[in-house]
């Protein structure tokens, strides 16, 4: 490794963060910040890259099978609630009054939607929250995503 490729690196890069320590100058790690920062720019970028071709790949060949983790394509979605004053009145109205599991309920966008469904069952969560596809932009078509599932926990991450 010649080097120019030892410093540029993603193991070059994580040994020159390994030697950092309180000695180390201030433009050392001004220069170490900005090489952070666009190595982490490159791994997105290159992750951008790489679900969009596994999502042609899985379209063409089916859901990618790695042990328990099953991956497969689906479309982005996002949930809103519908009216915030009449989701609050039900959910105190389903928990009945019990405040705490109001609290659990409160995210920074006011209510935490799964939270929500744990308490407001069937009709009474639909008339409180919308699941709509996120739309990409380009394309006006809902956004596809890889999704992931484990087969020991049953629950979906994304990627």
């Amino acid at each position: 490794m010649n080097d120019q490729t030892q410093h540029t690196s993603l193991p070059g890069l994580y040994q020159r963060v390994l030697e950092v320590n309180e000695d180390t100058t201030h433009d050392h790690i001004r220069h170490m910040q900005d090489a952070v920062e666009a190595a982490v720019a490159r791994v997105a970028e290159v992750r951008t890259v790489w679900t969009q071709a596994l999502i042609e790949w899985i379209n063409a060949n089916g859901d990618l099978v790695v042990g328990d983790i099953r991956y497969y394509v689906g479309t982005s979605k996002t949930t809103k609630c519908i009216d915030k004053g009449q989701t609050l009145f039900n959910i105190l109205d389903a928990a009945a009054g019990d405040l705490d599991s109001v609290a659990r309920c409160l995210s920074a966008n006011a209510w935490k939607p799964g939270e929500c469904r744990g308490i407001l069952k069937g009709e009474l969560w639909d008339e409180n929250f919308t699941v709509e596809p996120v739309m990409d932009l380009k394309t006006g078509k809902p956004k596809k995503q890889v999704n992931r599932v484990d087969s020991k926990f049953l629950t979906r991450k994304k990627m």
